[in-house]
């Protein structure tokens, strides 16, 4: 697990801890129709601990479920995150403005798209896909285009630097690391990588 990753959680448990607490102070002293409630609003016993996790290993605040599941849940929106991302697509990442250490599972999806951002990152910058999956890169502002690192698995190019929001480019791989980068903005970290992966039997 990565320092980045170690930050990540601790500061979605902070941020539970301190909304139980606002709400706590916002409530008053009124008890729950049970009288289970504590003044900060917690219930007492085993459901839920004083930073938003559950007990028993269901899942906690920020959505990461305990135990030695694989999938990993961010809790913003609900999407599946890979548990171990590979250390040559960590390393790749790690100039990348927006690489939070996560790496989206978009495992058994027949279309995937990664956007280009007017604040010149791709937008998820770590996915992982089925062999045969189809991305498409949308720009959604800035002067962008695609260009495979050295290192990739695959060799890809969108062509020229393209402004026009709504522009597409499609690729799909059979497996492998696929790195990538924006020529224009390679300084400014706008870096993306693919991890393809043979689909589950």
């Amino acid at each position: 697990m990565s320092d980045r990753q170690s930050r990540r959680r601790f500061l979605g448990a902070s941020g539970a801890v301190a909304l139980t607490t606002i709400a706590g102070c916002l409530g008053g002293d009124e008890d729950s129709a049970d009288g289970n409630a504590d003044e900060g609003g917690m219930e007492n016993g085993d459901e839920e601990t004083a930073n938003g996790e559950e007990s028993g290993d269901e899942e906690t605040a920020n959505g990461e479920e305990n135990g030695d599941d694989e999938e990993v849940e961010n809790g913003e929106d609900d999407v599946p995150m890979v548990a171990e991302v590979p250390t040559e697509i960590d390393d790749y990442l790690q100039d990348a403005p927006n690489y939070d250490g996560g790496m989206v599972d978009a495992t058994g999806q027949d279309q995937v798209t990664i956007a280009l951002t007017a604040e010149s990152v791709f937008e998820p910058p770590a996915v992982r896909v089925d062999s045969g999956t189809t991305i498409q890169w949308l720009w959604q502002g800035g002067a962008h285009n695609v260009v495979s690192d050295a290192a990739s698995a695959a060799e890809f190019k969108s062509g020229s630097v393209v402004l026009e929001e709504g522009e597409t480019f499609e690729q799909s791989f059979d497996d492998g690391i696929q790195r990538y980068y924006c020529e224009p903005h390679v300084d400014l970290g706008m870096l993306g990588a693919v991890d393809v992966v043979a689909p589950d039997q």
